[in-house]
């Protein structure tokens, strides 16, 4: 049996009830839930349904709503009447509270809805739970430590797979303590029947078969008439308050970087035995290594510096002063002959009004335009890293600028026609995605050149935990743009009739941004929309299916 004092309180847990897929399902102003064709499983009768916060619940629980009062509702089974000023649906058991003129009680229930204490509770104290192995297989108990409503105490073990209470250590005492004794395999328990008894302290083995034994007779303790409280008891509180911790070897964690060989090899990695680019005694014949780098000089000025495959460092003038610039860190190679080349730096510049780029060692100007923004993204298909640049040229017969998209080499990827082109807030790594405008209308194309949709209306940039997202609005419908798990792609056409409230893109299990949403028979894309005030309005299937009526 694993150690069994692994203490929390009230831990939570993200897993999915059942199999079968329950939705929040509105008809005018009630509520109910349906499965996932939109058939009535609970017919409406709720003023509302909230999904409870995942912090507090599982997921897929839905927490319902009457007159100000919440129940709990479980793979589309009514678990708690909505009498409760508060639920949480947490690792082993439902806690829910009723608050009263005089105190705030506490009801436990076990994952069907099965009273684990009869009654309501001030308080809970220690919890403990373990898993115990019988003939039968595995089974989890729980260690309850709760103040009745009545003010007794009581510990007690439940057995989650019998969903009963196993074993009472303290029923409706006057006062019961569980004494954590950290770091061992037994706890210290006081208990004290009635108010005029005295206390019984004994010192309890949790069991293999998921039982406590009492390892020592129970042991009366005087009460301190004039205190009201037991007195210091010897030697069974000496030395129990050390702090648990764990020992054992964790490695060491090596730190490097990518270094390219020279020994006649292309690219590779490691230190370079052989020839080495610092090496002034590397033969001449080979690969051998240039490095160009822009640097930015104390006084202002921007100089390119050069080291040779050799250790050879060299300075050179700009052929002109740029009125403003900026030194861009990047880092990629190209191979020319037997020649290997590493790209730094760039430096995006202005001159005269017009913006250009300095790159591969250049010295000069070179094409400049109105409007230039650098992209830094990586390729779908090479997986390797790029710069690209939104770049703006006046148009004399349009009397406007238009946009296109250039490469690294200042060769063309999207065509100058757009009125506008941004990047799209679809990634957390930025540049993926590009949005445009032209004859009024968006759409939003890759860095690569590919259109994944067109004719928008409008596009708005939107995140979720953390996570951009597009929502499109075509006329009057709205659908969604995101890339989960990083580079892959995932839209839905405008086909909403209300705007995008949340996603929760692999419902009822924890929301996540996945390769592919809804990919499974256990789950599912749901999509919460919204009114113009930003309510609930109902909620929605990938395929433009509405979960609600009015």
């Amino acid at each position: 049996m694993h150690k069994f004092l692994l203490f929390f309180l009230l831990a939570i847990s993200f897993h999915s009830f059942g199999q079968q897929i329950a939705i929040p399902y509105r008809d005018g102003t009630k509520w109910g839930v349906s499965d996932r064709e939109g058939k009535l499983i609970i017919a409406p009768k709720f003023d509302s349904i909230t999904f409870g916060n995942k912090y507090m619940t599982k997921p897929g629980d839905m927490i319902s709503w009457s007159k100000g009062k919440q129940g709990l509702i479980i793979g589309g089974k009514e678990m708690l009447p909505p009498e409760y000023s508060f639920i949480a649906n947490t690792k082993d058991f439902i806690k829910a509270e009723k608050t009263t003129p005089e105190n705030v009680l506490t009801y436990l229930f076990d994952p069907e809805g099965t009273p684990i204490y009869p009654g309501g509770i001030i308080n809970i104290g220690l919890l403990v739970d373990e898993r115990v192995y019988d003939k039968q297989g595995s089974y989890k108990i729980l260690l309850l430590q709760v103040t009745g409503a009545n003010n007794l105490e009581s510990i007690f073990l439940w057995n989650c797979r019998d969903k009963a209470v196993s074993q009472w250590l303290a029923k409706d005492a006057y006062s019961a303590v569980l004494e954590d004794v950290k770091g061992q395999p037994y706890a210290m328990v006081r208990i004290r029947e009635k108010e005029s008894s005295p206390v019984k302290l004994s010192r309890v083995w949790f069991g293999e078969d998921g039982r406590l034994t009492i390892a020592d007779e129970k042991r009366d303790i005087p009460v301190d008439k004039h205190r009201g409280s037991e007195s210091e008891v010897w030697p069974y509180e000496r030395g129990l308050d050390g702090d648990l911790s764990i020992d054992g070897p964790i490695g060491d964690i090596d730190m490097g970087v990518a270094a390219p060989e020279v020994s006649g090899s292309y690219g590779g990695t490691g230190t370079g035995t052989g020839s080495s680019p610092y090496n002034p005694a590397a033969p001449k014949k080979g690969v051998s290594n240039v490095y160009k780098n822009y640097k930015k000089e104390p006084d202002g000025t921007l100089i390119l510096e050069q080291r040779d495959g050799y250790g050879k460092t060299s300075k050179s003038k700009m052929k002109f002063v740029p009125d403003s610039f900026s030194v861009k860190s990047f880092a990629n190679s190209k191979r020319v002959g037997d020649t290997m080349y590493y790209y730094n730096t760039y430096v995006v510049y202005t001159y005269k009004g017009r913006s250009g780029v300095l790159k591969e060692g250049q010295t000069g100007r070179g094409a400049e335009y109105n409007d230039l923004t650098d992209v830094q993204y990586s390729l779908y298909k090479s997986n390797k890293r790029a710069v690209a640049f939104i770049a703006g040229n006046w148009d004399k017969k349009a009397n406007s600028l238009k946009y296109g998209l250039i490469d690294f080499e200042g060769k063309e990827i999207i065509p100058f026609v757009y009125d506008e082109l941004k990047v799209g807030g679809t990634s957390t790594s930025q540049g993926y995605d590009l949005v445009a405008k032209r004859n009024g209308k968006y759409e939003v194309i890759t860095a690569e050149g590919e259109i994944i949709v067109s004719g928008i209306d409008e596009i708005k940039y939107r995140v979720q935990e953390g996570r951009p997202y597009l929502e499109m609005r075509r006329g009057e419908k709205y659908g969604v743009f995101l890339r989960t798990n990083g580079e892959n792609p995932f839209k839905i056409e405008p086909a909403y009739p209300f705007p995008i409230k949340q996603l929760l893109l692999v419902y009822p299990a924890e929301n996540a941004w996945v390769s592919r949403p809804g990919n499974s028979d256990r789950n599912m894309v749901l999509v919460e929309l919204m009114d113009a005030n930003g309510n609930t309005k109902g909620f929605a299937r990938e395929d433009g299916f509405l979960y609600f009526k009015d």
